[in-house]
């Protein structure tokens, strides 16, 4: 039964993907969403409270997608430099597409600073995973110096920190140019101060 659920539930995202795409977050309605999942709109509120609960699975549902492609790029046989910059590489090439993919809906996320936070906050949590342990692998390897997990878990919080607020500036604002080869400065940068 739950799994069902689920399914539902999935199927009502991926329904919504192209609706937003097209008309972006204001203009959809739970009526459009209903239509192109092939659904009573009564029947949505099984499954989600309403379009922002259904837009926030969507928008993670993309975000994961980009993640996992970033995260598969990291290595053992990588340096702790070259992996972040992989990771990096990777995710900012995902968000590019997905700027290019969902414009409609960026115009209006760039006026929802709330529901952006929000989302934002919630996938900072698994990238925040991936660099404690990108860190404790480059102590384990000698590639940097070493540390206590206390400084591990705030300098991965301050990396996604620092990472996410320029991402947030290349996808709503456009203000980066040459984004990859800008991470890699700050990689770089980084990294030094490490060793």
């Amino acid at each position: 039964m739950e799994n069902e659920k689920e399914d539902i539930r999935r199927d009502i995202v991926e329904a919504s993907k192209s609706i937003f795409k097209k008309d972006g977050y204001n203009k959809v309605t739970m009526d459009d969403i209903a239509k192109a999942a092939l659904k009573g709109r009564s029947s949505l509120y099984h499954y989600f409270k309403n379009k922002q609960e259904i837009f926030e699975a969507m928008a993670i549902d993309e975000f994961l997608i980009i993640h996992h492609q970033a995260k598969s790029k990291i290595s053992a046989q990588l340096s702790f430099e070259e992996n972040l910059k992989k990771y990096s590489e990777t995710k900012i090439d995902g968000l590019k597409l997905l700027t290019k993919k969902y414009t409609s809906i960026l115009r209006d996320l760039k006026g929802n600073h709330i529901l952006l936070y929000k989302l934002q906050s919630q996938m900072a949590s698994l990238e925040i995973n991936v660099f404690k342990h990108l860190l404790r692998s480059g102590v384990r390897n000698g590639e940097i110096k070493k540390m206590d997990d206390n400084d591990i878990d705030y300098l991965a919080l301050a990396i996604v920190t620092a990472i996410g607020s320029l991402e947030k500036e290349l996808i709503l604002f456009e203000k980066i140019e040459d984004a990859t080869n800008r991470s890699f400065w700050l990689i770089n940068i980084l990294v030094k101060g490490l060793q």
